[in-house]
């Protein structure tokens, strides 16, 4: 029998992987090896191997689509997709997640010409909060993308991301307009995504930072999409620094308690959990809640703010409140059930500019606590719980972007930060630290608690039982 080559038996295999041709309707599947079998050719066993080998050596270099396509769950075949888990998907354009409905910008193109959409789906983990997200793929159909030759340097198609800053040739003012948008949300998200999230987030994982935190009932801000209000309903609201040098942002959390009896319990046991040596994974923390609509405006929203305060509402007005969305089954004005007798509201406000020849980054951390009055069902401002954390990082501007008008974290990632934990935004984590290791006690913390929270002044529901 005459043997045939690997090189042959591959370009056999492709010829006839480009003769399939892409689905009639968006086909879902859950992990790039349910991509790799969907455009397997039912070949003689040893070539499936090669087959595979090669499909595996594709690399999954998505190129970014201009616009997010979005794709409801019912558009999809669901005679060739894999089983379909709970779909959640983060939408760019609000940092909102909606339910159902597939939202990517990403696509990956085949050997045969058809291309996959590369997407992230939040459905698959219990609380959005953790934003925990999986990468799935959905194949698509001709009529939604044409097929282009896939991006591969030998074959001479290696892609090329397009400068934003340079203005095509014969570009309309309208276009000149969309370009510029363009190139000022990507500069803002990558100051978000290679500094600002990663100094904030590495800070917040430190075990005595948590220990510190945990034990005084007060959330970390950890920093992202749902803990902070990039734009209201009216207006820009905060700025990362992708397109200027001045940077004003907020994080907010809550930790929401049940009653006084489970505020004093949770402090009690996270003491002992701490004294008897347990790491922050094995004492089973909890992670802090979001608190959305921080500045949102009456006019254009229903209900305007939402206040932490509303997380600790009795049932009476959560039924009042309409209980939960109509389709995402969310909790209106972000009540929680009536269920809730207290919690505690901490902001991490960070504000930078220039000064002269110097950059000043300035950071505050505080606060609050809420509880839940006889008196009244929609509970009651206690004041802060620690005193306001202050840090202030003043530094010298590099010579050479002194006088540069555009001098950004885009342009000067190495003098803001990096994921190694160097420069300002780092150094101004470690200051508030400090602070927070110095300033906050958890024995004060403990005494107030009790003495603001007395039984006189909290709902009798949330009382621990005389039985």
């Amino acid at each position: 029998m005459a043997k045939t080559s690997v090189d042959k038996l591959v370009s056999l295999i492709l010829e006839e992987i480009k003769g399939r041709l892409s689905p009639d309707k968006p086909v879902f599947l859950s992990s790039w090896g349910d991509v790799m079998k969907f455009f397997s050719i039912g070949a003689p066993e040893q070539a499936q191997e090669i087959e595979m080998g090669e499909m595996a050596n594709i690399k999954k270099i998505p190129r970014k689509l201009d616009t997010p396509l979005k794709l409801n769950i019912n558009e999809l075949d669901q005679s060739q997709s894999t089983a379909l888990p709970k779909i959640v998907s983060l939408d760019p354009d609000t940092n909102e997640f909606v339910e159902d409905v597939i939202i990517g910008d990403e696509v990956i193109t085949m050997p045969n010409g058809v291309e996959v959409l590369k997407f992230f789906n939040y459905g698959e983990e219990e609380k959005l909060d953790r934003a925990k997200k999986v990468s799935a793929y959905v194949v698509l159909p001709e009529n939604i993308f044409y097929k282009h030759p896939p991006r591969n340097v030998k074959m001479g198609t290696k892609y090329v991301p397009t400068n934003l800053n340079i203005e095509p040739e014969g570009e309309s003012e309208e276009e000149r307009d969309a370009r510029l948008k363009k190139l000022a949300r990507q500069n803002e998200a990558y100051a978000k995504k290679y500094v600002i999230y990663p100094s904030i987030n590495n800070f917040f994982s430190r075990r005595d930072i948590l220990n510190r935190l945990d034990v005084s009932l007060v959330p970390e801000t950890w920093a992202g999409p749902l803990r902070t209000e990039r734009t209201t309903n009216k207006e820009i609201r905060f700025h990362f620094g992708g397109n200027g040098k001045a940077i004003n942002i907020e994080f907010y959390a809550v930790r929401d308690l049940s009653s006084i009896e489970e505020a004093l319990d949770e402090i009690l046991k996270t003491r002992m959990d701490i004294e008897d040596g347990a790491d922050v994974e094995n004492r089973q923390r909890k992670r802090s809640s979001t608190k959305p609509r921080e500045y949102a405006n009456y006019i254009y929203t229903r209900g305007g703010n939402w206040d932490a305060i509303q997380r600790i509402y009795d049932e009476e007005n959560f039924k009042q409140a309409g209980e939960y969305t109509r389709i995402l089954k969310l909790l209106k004005q972000n009540i929680q059930k009536g269920q809730m007798g207290l919690n505690t509201f901490s902001k991490l406000v960070i504000d930078g500019d220039v000064s002269g020849n110097d950059y000043i980054l300035r950071g505050k951390f505080d606060c609050t606590l809420n509880y839940r009055t006889v008196e009244k069902g929609t509970g009651n401002k206690a004041g802060e719980i620690v005193p306001p954390l202050y840090a202030e990082i003043r530094r010298a501007l590099p010579p050479e972007v002194r006088n540069d008008p555009d001098f950004s974290i885009r342009k000067n990632k190495n003098f803001f930060g990096t994921r190694d934990g160097e420069g300002i935004f780092a150094d101004l984590m470690k200051k508030l630290g400090d602070e927070m290791m110095t300033k906050i006690n958890p024995d004060e913390v403990l005494n107030k608690i009790m003495t603001l929270l007395i039984p006189t002044n909290v709902s009798r529901d949330f009382l621990p039982s005389e039985d």
